[in-house]
């Protein structure tokens, strides 16, 4: 069996492209993974506003006076009850 410098330095070699890699794709995911936990952060804040407003809005419950029902009631002359 023959150890030479070149065999060391190929494996050597293939260690370090492997953990460089390895390294590269566990910093992206924990990149992804705190984006991803900000932004659901961010949601809820949002989400507890909008249900805190839609709680305190103050809905006029009068008639408007520029909606006109949609019904319609059609009398027809030639049938009879």
């Amino acid at each position: 069996m023959v150890n030479t410098k070149e065999g060391t330095s190929r494996q050597t070699f293939k260690w370090v492209v492997l953990g460089s890699v390895l390294g590269l794709v566990c910093v992206g995911l924990i990149v992804i993974v705190g984006y991803r936990i900000a932004v659901e952060v961010y949601d809820r804040k949002e989400f507890s506003r909008f249900e805190k407003e839609r709680k305190e809005a103050k809905w006029n419950e009068a008639n408007n006076p520029l909606f006109r029902s949609a019904t319609t009631t059609v009398i027809n002359p030639k049938y009879s009850n």
